[in-house]
């Protein structure tokens, strides 16, 4: 399973209505917000697969698997595998990824990962912040090469690099004239 952090949003349905659509199974919170763990059968899951190569090859022999009318590919693809008696599965008992919002990235910047801070929080954490940011709140956990100078672990190099590079790339530096 994987989801987006903090949020009930994830690759599957824990249950269908009647007509095949989504459906929130009465355990489906729980399954997300990790208060079940275990390892489930469901009638839907979209976005990332673990598939047995040997089914995958069989079944990719038959193109109508992931095409039937009405249905987007990944709803004919799950109940193609329903038909055929091949169950679904989903574990919440390792953390696979995240799923990512990407309603709101924007990428015509050099470094579209940078404005992710709000939409995608702990994504851009990992990727940008130092792992040793959160001791600069202890006591005397920062260098101080000389006085009033204070050096302490905040952002990781590559938040260093892809901040001067997306500078560099906007072109519009200031000339430290104070203008």
């Amino acid at each position: 399973m994987v989801s987006r952090s903090g949020k009930l949003w994830s690759n599957f349905w824990g249950a269908l209505s009647p007509e095949g659509y989504y459906a929130r199974s009465e355990d489906y919170v729980d399954l997300v917000q990790g208060k079940r763990i275990g390892v489930w059968n469901v009638p839907y899951i979209a976005h990332t697969y673990l598939i047995k190569g040997e089914i995958l090859r069989k079944e990719l022999l038959h193109r109508s698997v992931f095409t039937l009318a009405g249905l987007d590919s990944d709803m004919s693809f799950c109940k193609s595998m329903r038909d055929k008696s091949v169950f679904l599965h989903i574990s919440n008992r390792d953390e696979f990824g995240r799923l990512v919002s990407t309603s709101k990235y924007n990428t015509s910047r050099l470094h579209n990962d940078l404005w992710q801070i709000f939409e995608n929080p702990v994504d851009w954490r990992e990727k940008y912040i130092h792992e040793n940011y959160s001791k600069i709140f202890e006591e005397d956990y920062f260098e101080q090469p000389c006085p009033d100078v204070y050096w302490f672990p905040i952002f990781k190099d590559v938040m260093c690099d892809e901040f001067v590079e997306q500078m560099e790339h906007f072109n519009q530096w200031s000339g430290g004239k104070n203008e």
